[in-house]
């Protein structure tokens, strides 16, 4: 069976290669699918489109790629093809491959889903971005669900809003794909069929089912930051403007780390943070997690104590004035130089690495390495850095 797994744009070659360890026992092949032209000339494109795509075929059950949290979604694939000029010879192109793979897959979903009607309830929605086309997401989904109708006439029936199916083409260029969902998907895949609010992924496990507030910061994107911070058996991971305790919860999950998460703001980390962490004792009760409440800028630990610092660093209106931003970034990564042993790593998610490179001494960091992601829709970017082995003589 064939499967998409949308990750995080720009992380799709990590995620497919932790794929590839996480179904080692079975006949797996793992392709990222080539972005289009507008996504790689920009290395990561914006919009919902930008998200990673990862085609799996595999034997193994779904169940195996549905446990893995750094993906965003699970599509049970139906079709792949080229947009065509016109939305007819899209359906046209479309339909020969919905009409064959449709089954298969939808067999896949009953199966996840344990669901044995005999009459179910679908839509089909549309993400569509990176040029012009001569159609609009609408019109496409409407195409694409009469082709549908047509083929099982007895077996679907259009709702869309309380549906048993929701059918997602994602038009990236001159390409598109059509799949079914698996799992409830990131709040990424936002359609132009609805204006409900989609799910986030606070159905995750060890998350509270409904939190107070929503997450900054999807579980998927955190645990892909820690793999990206390479942790290893017994390290101390802290991120100092955890909020809810996102990053430090999935480090937790993900790795054999002592995981320490920092807020200002006490409610996030009293409240909800504080409610996960007990929740995870009951899901994975060898993860160890520590809440703290201080201020990121004057840090109350003892230096070179930390083997890597993972921060989402705010940014947007809702986060404040950009100059009490940097002002504040620029204090938490003079603390988290002095905190990081030597030889230690620290990943900051920015808006804008041009902006970030005024916030540190290039004598204190060895190796900065940035990675541009799509995060949410918007572009974003991972700097990773490393602190020498010797520091240098000068004062932060």
């Amino acid at each position: 069976m064939q499967y998409v797994l949308l990750c995080l744009g720009g992380a799709e070659a990590e995620v497919a290669t932790l794929l590839a360890g996480a179904l080692a026992g079975y006949s797996c092949a793992v392709t990222v699918l080539p972005p289009s032209a507008a996504e790689a000339r920009l290395g990561v494109a914006p919009g919902a489109t930008g998200v990673g795509k990862v085609l799996v075929t595999t034997a193994a059950p779904p169940e195996e790629l549905l446990r893995l949290r750094c993906v965003q979604g699970v599509l049970a694939l139906v079709a792949v093809g080229r947009v065509g000029d016109t939305v007819d010879e899209v359906a046209k192109e479309m339909q020969g491959a919905m009409a064959t793979n449709f089954t298969p897959a939808l067999d896949v979903w009953r199966h996840c889903q344990c669901n044995a009607s005999t009459v179910l309830t679908f839509r089909v929605s549309c993400l569509r971005g990176g040029a012009a086309h001569a159609f609009n997401s609408v019109e496409l989904s409407g195409r694409l669900g009469a082709s549908l109708l047509s083929t099982y006439p007895t077996l679907l029936k259009v709702d869309l809003v309380e549906h048993d199916v929701e059918v997602l083409a994602i038009v990236y260029g001159q390409k598109i794909l059509v799949g079914l969902t698996l799992g409830v998907l990131d709040d990424c895949a936002k359609t132009a069929t609805t204006k409900r609010k989609p799910p986030s992924e606070s159905h995750r496990l060890p998350y509270a089912a409904r939190p107070q507030r929503e997450f900054a910061l999807r579980p998927s994107t955190a645990a892909v930051l820690a793999h990206f911070a390479q942790l290893q058996p017994g390290e101390v991971v802290l991120d100092p403007m955890c909020g809810m305790g996102t990053i430090p919860i999935e480090a937790a999950i993900g790795f054999p780390v002592y995981a320490v998460g920092g807020d200002i703001d006490s409610g996030a980390v009293n409240g909800e943070m504080r409610a996960h962490v007990t929740s995870l004792a009951q899901h994975a009760p060898n993860a160890v997690v520590d809440a703290l409440v201080w201020d990121s800028t004057l840090a109350n630990l003892r230096p070179n104590c930390i083997d890597a610092v993972i921060v989402d660093a705010p940014f947007g209106l809702k986060c404040g004035k950009w100059a009490q931003l940097e002002k504040l970034l620029r204090a938490t990564v003079q603390q988290t130089s002095r905190l990081l042993r030597p030889g230690g790593r620290a990943l900051f998610l920015v808006h804008s690495f041009k902006k970030f490179r005024n916030w540190y001494r290039p004598a204190n960091w060895l190796d900065v390495y940035e990675q541009p992601l799509n995060i949410g829709g918007l572009v974003a970017h991972l700097v990773i850095m490393h602190k020498p082995h010797t520091a240098p003589s000068a004062r932060l």
